[in-house]
């Protein structure tokens, strides 16, 4: 029998990995603890299956929602609500086959309660449909924010009709709760809202992202409500600004005036004013490039708006030769930044498609060791290598 500290670091070498983890969970009672530590850390709750079978203008989710097997996990096991310390809400996808199950859900919150470790908590959705605000959302947030271990908080492409409830969600009792961070993007308001709901204790957010993809007026109102007399947070204690702007800059202006008296860092990313088109049924994407046109990848893959993209492919065009120094930071930033934009990606397939000699082996091997990607099976390496004359990969 191997001592308990290695099995835990074979286990911990696959935590990225939750086929292999549910595998060593399964395989032993020495395996399970660690097994279930990795495998509960992170939890995301998407859109139930729906049955397009029945007609009518409504969805209809083909049985339990994700949430709802969650609860029935936690309840027979509370101690894995321990482990769960990533809370992500997702919804949205094709716009005549999408169950908006947040706002119906009488799973949600008692699932929240039992998360008493919380340090992250988000909701997604696709920006051309926006999330609906719900008392049960409003609840959900609220109990998040209290939770004393929570660090960030995401809000994605969301639609706050109810801003007084927003305000009564970040009202913090305990004085002095600090935010590591707060990501806000494309995130509408209704156009009338009270200002004296705003909470009387703001959070204190050391970084703010905030991100709209497109000009709109709503990033006027963010400002108001995070700046007013009885602000949202405490903007004024915001070290790290990262701004996604367009072509308008007196917003971009009110923001570095908000932020100046403590601001440390500031990211800017620039976006075309034409917004790109919904590409809902995107599954594949494969660029055929040389060594020189790599980097141009970039602006193609942020121009692209698929939600439901799961495989890109890069393949080397013929004559091509792969320098390992040149080409290394490019692929290790462009995959990142893939992986970021898609979260449905599930493999990013990097086809060199030449023959090497055996000395490129070891720095081969030294580009995918330093990829947690490819330690997860996300990343695919697709090269032949001839040793002696003879192929062996």
């Amino acid at each position: 029998m191997l001592p308990t500290e290695v099995l835990e670091q074979i286990v911990d070498a696959s935590k990225e990995n939750r086929k292999t983890l549910a595998a060593c969970g399964l395989a032993g009672r020495q395996f399970l603890p660690r097994s279930r530590l990795h495998l509960f850390a992170s939890i995301v709750l998407g859109s139930p299956r729906i049955d397009i079978s029945r007609r009518g203008g409504a969805t209809y989710p083909t049985g339990l929602t994700r949430c709802d097997v969650l609860l029935d996990i936690l309840l027979a096991n509370p101690a894995l609500a321990l482990h769960v310390a990533e809370l992500v809400l997702t919804e949205g996808g094709h716009p005549h086959l999408t169950v908006f199950w947040i706002s119906e859900s009488t799973t949600l919150v008692p699932v929240v309660h039992l998360l008493h470790n919380l340090r992250s908590f988000s909701i997604r959705c696709v920006q051309a449909q926006h999330s609906r605000w719900s008392s049960v959302l409003a609840t959900t947030l609220q109990t998040c924010i209290a939770r004393p271990f929570l660090r960030s908080i995401e809000i994605a492409a969301l639609h706050v009709y109810d801003v007084g409830a927003l305000f009564a969600a970040f009202d913090c009792d305990a004085p002095g709760r600090v935010l590591d961070c707060l990501r806000l993007s494309d995130v509408t308001f209704a156009e009338d809202w009270d200002a004296d709901s705003a909470p009387a204790s703001p959070l204190v957010v050391h970084a703010l992202n905030v991100a709209f993809h497109f000009e709109s007026p709503d990033e006027g109102q963010l400002v108001h409500i995070l700046s007013g007399p009885r602000p949202l947070i405490a903007i004024s204690r915001v070290h790290h600004l990262r701004l996604t702007v367009g072509e308008d800059l007196a917003v971009f202006r009110q923001w570095l005036e908000l932020t100046a008296p403590s601001l440390e860092q500031l990211d800017l990313r620039f976006f075309d004013a034409v917004q790109n088109p919904l590409m809902l049924r995107l599954r594949l994407l494969r660029f055929e490039v040389s060594i020189n046109t790599v980097s141009k990848c970039f602006d193609i893959v942020d121009a692209l708006l698929a939600p439901d993209l799961r495989e890109i492919t890069w393949r080397l065009r013929p004559g091509n030769t792969f320098n390992m120094d040149h080409c290394r930071p490019i692929v290790v930033s462009l995959i990142a930044h893939a992986t970021e934009l898609f979260p449905r990606l599930t493999r990013v397939r990097l086809d060199l498609g030449q023959r090497f000699s055996d000395k490129w082996r070891e720095d081969l091997l030294d580009l995918c060791e330093d990829l947690e990607v490819y330690k997860s099976g996300l990343l695919v390496v697709v090269v032949r290598i001839f040793v002696c004359s003879r192929e062996i990969c």
